[in-house]
């Protein structure tokens, strides 16, 4: 058998002079002894049990956050008039916040142009101009994804100031 932890205290029964009273009291003492220690690790356990669960929900929510975004974002690139009215009926600040963080990094990494076709299709692109005219559908009509190319395209390729040429 293994060697008692040094905390464990052992009494030593084996003396004849000892009488059962001393025994009754050293063992009232290690019991109280050990309802201390038992107290003082329940408090540590409830404390640790408490941030857990604080960090626990902390997470569910960052989690059911990033899950949100991804599942009623719509993807990129916008191929039909749908995806377009989908991107416009789901916007919310925080996804506005994320699409434009996601194409301003794709302008950097590429040309603005070259962006805008990341995030719509070929097809649609053909069909859309600025204002509607000359046959085409106005862009404009979708005010969250022409806010968001707008202030993309200000960032990624800033108009020098008149005064400074």
């Amino acid at each position: 058998m293994s060697e008692p932890s040094s905390k464990i205290r052992r009494i030593n029964f084996s003396e004849s002079d000892i009488t059962a009273e001393y025994i009754i009291e050293s063992l009232k003492e290690e019991i109280t002894y050990l309802r201390g220690q038992n107290a003082s690790l329940h408090q540590k356990l409830d404390l640790m049990a408490e941030k857990l669960a604080e960090n626990n929900a902390l997470l569910k929510i960052r989690t059911k956050a990033e899950h949100k975004e991804g599942l009623s974002g719509v993807p990129f690139p916008l191929k039909s008039d749908d995806n377009l009215n989908l991107f416009e009926a789901t916007m919310t600040p925080t996804l506005r916040d994320y699409y434009k963080q996601k194409i301003t990094n794709m302008a950097k990494n590429d040309h603005f142009v070259k962006a805008v076709r990341m995030v719509l299709d070929e097809n649609l692109v053909q069909n859309y101009n600025l204002d509607g005219s000359s046959g085409k559908k106005s862009l404009k009509g979708f005010s969250n994804l022409y806010q968001i190319l707008k202030e993309v395209s200000e960032a990624a390729a800033p108009l020098e100031d008149a005064e400074k040429t």
